[in-house]
């Protein structure tokens, strides 16, 4: 149901502001501390699945309430223009196009391995 991506787009959100919180009080321990530099630069990679999910469904979201009537569509992409910030560089055309280049990369190594 509806509901169900509801509460786990909600679920995935929280994540995502508690990583925030964390990485903040991370850099936070650099600039007070001996903490090296790399520490905080693999907490960010550790963390970056839970940025790409966070993305991805926001993107989601916004086209899950996409209203159907093209007279209703302009009102309601200015009224998300958050969630579609939020996406970051996770919109449709971009994942279609990060998919190709991944399809493209294999076939040219299952050509290099003929």
């Amino acid at each position: 149901m509806i509901r169900d991506v509801i509460n786990y787009y909600n679920e995935v959100t929280k994540n995502y502001n508690d990583m925030r919180a964390e990485l903040k009080d991370a850099e936070k321990l650099l600039k007070e501390s001996s903490v090296a530099p790399e520490v905080v630069e693999n907490m960010k990679k550790m963390v970056e699945p839970i940025k790409l999910n966070y993305e991805t469904l926001s993107y989601f979201m916004y086209l899950l309430n996409k209203p159907a009537k093209k007279s209703k569509q302009e009102r309601y992409a200015g009224q998300n223009k958050k969630l579609v910030k939020a996406s970051g560089n996770r919109t449709a055309q971009n994942v279609i196009d990060e998919n190709k280049t991944a399809l493209n990369s294999l076939k040219t190594i299952k050509e290099d391995l003929k």
